[in-house]
Order: C-alpha cells, then sequence, then structure tokens
C-alpha cells in the first residue's frame, strides 16, 4: 500500500512537476523541492502555489497557524526562532 498524498505533493503533480511548479510560480525547482521536503509552503507562496496546484488552500495550512514559536527552528528560513528578553 504507498503513503498518503500530501496535499504539497497533489498540488506539484497537480501543476505537472517540481520544475513546472516552480517555472508558474517563478523560482527555482530547488525552493519547490525544499517546501515538498519540509511539508511546508512559506505563507507569502500559499496563494499562489495554492491556485497553480488547484489544492484548497486550507489544505496547506500548517497544523500549528502561529508557526514557530521562540527556540524552534523556523521552517521557512530554516533558522532558529529568537527568545526575545525584556
Amino acid at each position: 500500500m504507498l503513503p498518503a498524498m500530501s496535499a504539497i505533493e497533489e498540488a506539484i503533480r497537480n501543476a505537472g512537476g517540481v520544475v513546472r511548479m516552480a517555472s508558474t510560480l517563478g523560482t527555482s525547482p530547488s525552493v519547490v523541492s525544499n517546501w515538498k521536503a519540509r511539508g511546508r509552503v512559506p505563507s507569502d507562496w500559499l496563494r499562489r502555489f495554492s491556485r497553480v496546484g488547484q489544492v484548497a488552500i486550507e489544505r496547506l495550512l500548517p497544523d500549528d497557524p502561529e508557526g514557530p514559536r521562540e527556540g524552534q527552528d523556523d521552517p521557512d528560513t530554516g533558522r532558529i526562532v529568537p527568545v526575545e528578553t525584556a
């Protein structure tokens, strides 16, 4: 039995693959591949990614809509979110 396809994978397939999705969005295939690997599309790309991939934007939203918290990795940048000090 094959694992279930994620919404991101489905959108990429619907767009014709990583290269075609990247080309349509105006970014590089490595960027789209990174989103696929991380399982998350940055918020500033969600609308376009959803439209091009023909997948409802709600299906692409992360489980934690607030995003990373202090001390956690930010999947959009790969950096640790700094802990604010007073």
